[in-house]
C-alpha cells in the first residue's frame, strides 16, 4: 500500500516536471498557425526520451474544448500518436476544472484516474500547463501502468497469519501454565493484599505478603509490606503536622486581630475633629504584616499622622511594627519634635534588630489652628499634596534613611503650612509596586490619576478610589504587599 501511494506520487512529479519544462505562452500559436518549428520538435523529443526513460506509457499535451481535448504535443503510446491540432474526446472532470473560474478553482488537486486498455490497468494523472502569467493554457496527461501489489499482499498476510496463529496456539498452551503458577497467582495474592492494605488503614496491624517467588514479584511483595509500614508512619506524622498547622494558624489569626486592633479604629475621636477629614486602611498581604499607620494628638493643638513600611513579612515584620508604633507615639507624647522623636527611636530599634529590619516611615505633625506642618520623610514613598482648586501632585524632595538602617542619624525636618480645602494622601510601596498578571506596576501616575477622579471627595472616598483603580488594575493577580494608604483634608479652625 506505501509503495502504491509512492507510485502514485512519482507518476504526479512526473507530470509536473513536463508541465514546468514547456513554455506555455507557445500553446496558442501553435493551435493558431498549426506549423512545427524548432522548439516544438526539440519538446517531442524530450517527451519521447523521457516517456521511454521512465518507462511511462504515454506523454500527451491538450487544450478542452467543450466536449472535445484539441492535441498539442503527444507521444506514441503504442496505439500511434496524435498530430498536432488533432481532436479527441474530452475527459469531464479536468475540463469541468479548466473552464472554471480563475477565482473559483482553487489549488489543484490531481487524481488518478484507472482506464482499462485491454487486460492491463493504467492510470492517468492531469496537471495544468500555465503561462508565464500563471493562467492555464493546456493540460498535461501522464499516463503509466498501474502498480500491482493486491495479490502479493494478500497471499503474504494469509500466510503469515496462518503460521502466526500455529505458533501462537502452541505457545500460549506452554505459557499459560507457566503464568498461571509464576504470576497469575502470585498477583491475585498481591491484589487481595492491596485491598486489605486500604481497609486496615486506620489499625495498626500492617499486612503480611507470603509470596516465594524468588523473582521480581517478591521483591514487589516486600515492597508493598514497606509501603504499607511508610504510609502508616506518614498518616501519623501529617495528622501531628496537620495539627500543628492548626494551631499556628490559630495563633496567627489572634495576631492578626491585635495587630489590626493597634491601629485607630473609625468612630475614633480624630473623626470628629471639624479642624479636618481623615480615613486610613490597610489590607496585610498575609496573616499578619508590616505596614501600618497612625493617627492621634501629640498636644491639645498639634495632630500627628505616621505611616510606615517594616521590610520583610509576617510576624518578625509585625512586632517590628508595633515596637516602632509604640516608640514614635511615645517620643512625641513626651513632647519631642518629630526629628528627636524619630532619632529616639532610631536608636532603640537599632538595639535590638538581630534580623537586620528597617523601617520606611513619613511622619507629619499639624497645627490645627493655623495648619503649619512639620513633616519627615525617612526613605518613604513621595505623598501627594493638593491644594484647594488643584490636582492632586507628588510632593518630591530629599528624604532621610530608614529607620534602624543606621545609627546616629538626624533626621531632617521639612515644613509646610495647608490651607482650608488642602489635603495629604500618603500610602506604602504596595499601592505603587502592585502588579498584575504580567507583572507589570501600578506605578506613581496611575495612582495620580486615581486621587485626580475626584479631586473634591472625601478622605474615605480618595481612599476607595484608589482601592478600586489598584484591584482593576491587578485583576486576578495575587497580593505580595500590604497596601497601606491614609487620607487627610484639612478644613482650618
Amino acid at each position: 500500500m506505501i509503495s502504491r501511494r509512492h507510485y502514485y506520487d512519482d507518476t504526479r512529479d512526473y507530470a509536473g516536471i513536463v508541465s514546468h519544462v514547456i513554455n506555455g505562452d507557445t500553446v496558442r500559436g501553435y493551435l493558431e498557425s498549426g506549423e512545427k518549428d524548432a522548439y516544438y520538435l526539440n519538446t517531442m523529443i524530450f517527451l519521447d526520451s523521457f516517456r521511454d526513460e521512465i518507462e511511462l506509457t504515454d506523454i500527451s499535451v491538450f487544450v478542452p474544448d467543450g466536449d472535445e481535448a484539441i492535441n498539442v504535443w503527444d507521444t506514441d503510446g503504442g496505439e500511434g500518436a496524435y498530430d498536432l491540432g488533432e481532436r479527441t474526446a474530452a475527459f469531464r472532470d479536468y475540463r469541468n476544472y479548466y473552464n472554471a473560474d480563475a477565482s473559483e478553482r482553487g489549488p489543484v488537486k490531481v487524481k488518478p484516474v484507472r482506464t482499462q486498455n485491454g487486460i492491463e490497468p493504467f492510470i492517468s494523472v492531469f496537471t495544468p500547463l500555465t503561462d508565464s502569467k500563471g493562467k492555464p493554457v493546456a493540460v498535461v496527461c501522464v499516463t503509466r501502468p498501474e502498480l500491482m501489489l493486491g495479490t502479493l499482499i494478500s497471499q503474504f498476510i494469509l500466510v503469515i497469519l496462518l503460521s502466526a496463529a500455529f505458533v501462537s496456539t502452541v505457545i500460549m498452551l506452554i505459557l499459560y501454565r507457566i503464568i498461571k503458577k509464576s504470576f497469575i497467582r502470585p498477583i491475585g495474592i498481591l491484589t487481595k493484599s492491596a485491598e486489605t492494605m486500604v481497609g486496615n488503614l486506620e489499625r495498626d496491624e500492617a499486612v503480611n505478603i507470603d509470596i516465594h517467588t524468588n523473582d521480581e514479584l517478591e521483591t514487589l511483595a516486600e515492597a508493598f509490606t514497606k509501603m504499607d509500614i511508610d504510609i502508616r508512619e506518614y498518616i501519623n506524622e501529617l495528622s501531628a503536622a496537620m495539627a500543628e498547622r492548626e494551631r499556628i494558624s490559630g495563633e496567627l489569626d489572634a495576631a492578626a486581630k491585635i495587630q489590626m486592633g493597634i491601629l485607630p479604629k473609625k468612630g475614633m475621636q480624630y473623626e470628629d475633629m471639624r479642624e479636618c477629614d481623615l480615613a486610613a486602611s490597610m489590607v496585610p498581604a498575609r496573616e499578619v504584616g508590616g505596614d501600618f499607620y497612625d493617627i492621634f494628638m501629640a498636644d491639645d493643638r498639634h495632630l500627628a499622622l505616621v505611616i510606615a513600611d517594616v521590610s520583610g513579612k509576617g510576624v518578625p515584620a509585625s512586632l517590628f511594627m508595633v515596637a516602632t508604633k509604640i516608640l514614635i507615639k511615645y517620643g512625641l507624647k513626651q513632647g519631642l519634635s518629630p526629628s528627636e522623636a524619630l532619632s529616639a527611636t532610631n536608636e532603640k530599634l537599632i538595639e535590638s534588630n538581630d534580623l537586620d529590619l528597617f523601617v520606611t516611615t513619613w511622619l507629619v505633625l499639624i497645627d490645627l489652628d493655623t495648619g503649619e506642618c512639620v513633616e519627615i520623610n525617612a526613605g518613604h514613598e513621595h505623598p501627594a499634596i493638593r491644594k484647594k482648586g488643584g490636582l492632586f501632585e507628588l510632593d518630591r524632595y530629599r528624604h532621610s534613611p530608614a529607620l534602624a538602617a543606621l545609627d546616629g542619624i538626624i533626621f531632617r525636618e521639612r515644613s509646610f503650612r495647608l490651607d482650608p480645602g488642602d489635603s495629604l494622601f500618603v500610602y506604602t510601596d504596595g499601592v505603587t509596586e502592585a502588579s498584575d498578571k504580567n507583572h507589570q506596576l501600578f506605578g506613581e501616575q496611575r495612582l495620580v490619576d486615581a486621587l485626580n477622579k475626584s479631586v473634591d471627595a472625601l478622605p474615605e472616598e480618595l481612599l476607595k478610589n484608589v482601592k478600586d483603580s489598584i484591584d482593576a488594575f491587578v485583576g486576578d493577580a495575587p497580593q505580595f504587599d500590604d497596601i497601606t494608604m491614609l487620607a487627610f483634608r484639612y478644613n482650618g479652625k
